[in-house]
């Protein structure tokens, strides 16, 4: 639980930070996020801090950055309770428009 809080801070510090030399580091930290709620779904809630910043990075970024944070949300929108709070963020629009580019 504390990596993943951990992990939350790092992904929050280098976006708010954001440079090109942090994009493998956030995409990575993204990406481990999955692999993590794959393994281990009942830790999804926990990236429940991030949910904002991952809604905006989809929104805002492209290529890996923008696919890993969808991904990601779209893995967590899988919680009624994450769900809920994705959607009132606009977060499933955000999955829709970009599953659509993907043609996923």
């Amino acid at each position: 639980m504390e990596m993943i809080i951990n992990l939350n801070k790092t992904l929050l510090t280098d976006y708010k930070n954001f440079t090109l030399n942090k994009t493998e580091r956030i995409v990575n930290n993204i990406s481990l996020g999955i692999s993590i709620c794959n393994s281990f779904e009942d830790l999804c809630p926990e990236y429940k801090p991030i949910i904002l910043t991952l809604i905006s990075i989809a929104k805002d970024k492209t290529d890996s950055l923008r696919k890993n944070a969808a991904i990601l949300l779209a893995r967590l929108a899988r919680h009624k309770s994450l769900y809920d709070y994705i959607k009132d963020n606009h977060g499933i629009e955000v999955i829709m428009n970009i599953a659509k580019f993907l043609k996923m």
